[in-house]
């Protein structure tokens, strides 16, 4: 599958893009065939226009089958958060961000102490190889990578690998 990102966005900044922290997924968020994101994309996008952010989102997941290589990332189209706080200069995967992706779509603050958002790639967009079974699974004997949203750093990404049952966020990118 080639890039999906195409022209557009406002991310806070004239061309660019907004990410944000979808909700809390649990085993419900799983998907039954590997590298088809249609349903969580479909959350993505939903989240995002109920909040007043047109346009299609797609979950910034990886797996076995799809790594974030779906998305199309460029220098000229920023990422922001909603509220418009800039988190890329649009490489998202080029080093450190410049803010934690650490807002719900509406721009306020993510609820509790749960910081886990399931990714299944590192801070350079690699996939990982945990990703509860290319996002499959809700076992407590599989694995998937999550970052935590609290960082800029590496950990954005890729923080520690946990159990598939264990309930985690999602990161939404608008495509």
């Amino acid at each position: 599958m080639g890039g999906i990102g195409g022209m557009g966005g406002t991310g806070g900044v004239t061309g660019g893009r907004i990410v944000f922290v979808l909700p809390q997924a649990g085993t419900a968020m799983f998907l039954t065939n590997a590298g088809d994101f249609s349903a969580i994309d479909g959350a993505c996008t939903t989240a995002a226009n109920m909040a007043g952010h047109p346009g299609p989102y797609g979950a910034l997941l990886a797996d076995g089958s799809l790594g974030v290589n779906r998305f199309s990332f460029a220098i000229n189209r920023p990422i922001s958060l909603p509220d418009g706080t800039p988190v890329s200069a649009g490489l998202l995967f080029s080093g450190t961000l410049m803010h934690p992706i650490n807002l719900l779509p509406n721009g306020g603050a993510v609820p509790g102490t749960n910081y886990c958002v399931w990714t299944g790639f590192n801070a350079g967009g690699t996939t990982t190889g945990s990703s509860c079974v290319n996002w499959s699974s809700g076992s407590n004997t599989m694995l998937g990578t999550v970052g935590d949203m609290r960082h800029s750093d590496a950990q954005w990404a890729d923080a520690v690998d946990i159990i598939c049952s264990q309930p985690c966020f999602i990161y939404c990118l608008e495509i």
